[in-house]
C-alpha cells in the first residue's frame, strides 16, 4: 500500500494540531476522510504527507489559527 496506517492521535501529532482540529477539517471538507477500520478512522501516512504537500490553494492554510486571520 502507501505506508503505515495512522490513527487520529498520530495524525494530529504529525500535523501539530489537536484531534478536534483534525475532525473539524474533515467536517469542513478538503481533508482526507481516511478509512473506518473496526470503528476507528485510519489514514495512510503517505495520504497525510500528500495532503500537506498538495493542498489546494482555495482551502487556505489549515495550519493558520483563526486568531491569525485578519
Amino acid at each position: 500500500m502507501i505506508g503505515p496506517l495512522l490513527n487520529i492521535s498520530q495524525v494530529a501529532d504529525f500535523l501539530h494540531v489537536t484531534v478536534r482540529t483534525v475532525y473539524r477539517w474533515i467536517d469542513e471538507g478538503g481533508f482526507p476522510t481516511g478509512r473506518l477500520i473496526k470503528g476507528s478512522r485510519r489514514w495512510y501516512y503517505r495520504e497525510i504527507e500528500d495532503f500537506v504537500r498538495f493542498q489546494p490553494q482555495e482551502m487556505g492554510d489549515p495550519f493558520k489559527k483563526s486568531s491569525d486571520i485578519t
